[in-house]
């Protein structure tokens, strides 16, 4: 009966602190007795630190100048006035030579780029003048020499060789409306007396502030 009693489970019941897991010792992992025990090392040797290396000197950028030369493109000369403008900013930045002429490089191309465009959308227009007069239904087609002779006559009689240069350069020898306007008044002029049954006599009598006047009357 006494060993029934041992095993059985009914027992004795346990404690609160019996229950926890917390903290609960595995008696078979529990030593037998105390020994003393040498301390543990780490058997891997600690690394020697590597030598530094010298650090190499930063190259110093090119210092300013005392004075900017730059060279300039052909038909281009240095602005003097914008130089000494330009030249203490340069120098407060600390722009090299070197870099100044990079920089003026590039401005130059710039203007060049503008240039060639401007000089292009002149010719583009200035053939789009000139097609519109050869399709013009008053003074174009098979007569239009003829009708031009008009407006050249008449800037030979009261123009002036610095008009002709304007009209020129400008392109407006060829602009369809100042065309019609001159060939228009030229052709007046041919008839030797003015349209309006010749109250002011003959076209050739008549001086330039005369011809301007009869012209522009209703604006003067």
């Amino acid at each position: 009966m006494s060993e029934q009693n041992d095993i059985s489970v009914v027992g004795t019941a346990p404690t609160d602190d019996d229950i926890s897991v917390v903290g609960a010792a595995d008696p078979a992992q529990e030593p037998t007795q105390q020994t003393d025990q040498a301390p543990q090392t780490d058997p891997t040797p600690a690394k020697e630190p590597e030598p530094q290396q010298a650090k190499e000197p930063k190259a110093q950028a090119p210092a300013a100048p005392e004075k900017y030369e730059f060279a300039m493109p052909e038909g281009y000369v240095v602005d003097e006035a914008a130089m000494e403008q330009i030249t203490p900013v340069l120098k407060e930045i600390g722009v090299s030579q070197e870099a100044a002429q990079k920089l003026a490089d590039f401005h130059f191309a710039q203007m060049k780029a503008y240039a060639d465009a401007q000089a292009k959308a002149r010719e583009e227009t200035i053939a789009q003048w000139t097609r519109e007069l050869k399709a013009d239904k008053d003074i174009g087609g098979p007569d239009l020499k003829q009708n031009l002779l008009y407006g050249t006559r008449l800037l030979n009689k009261f123009g002036s060789a610095d008009l002709d240069t304007l009209l020129q350069q400008s392109g407006l020898d060829r602009n369809p409306t100042m065309v019609r306007f001159l060939v228009a008044v030229g052709r007046e002029f041919s008839e030797d007396r003015w349209a309006d049954g010749g109250k002011h006599g003959p076209a050739g009598d008549m001086t330039p502030d005369a011809v301007a006047k009869q012209l522009f009357d209703k604006t003067l």
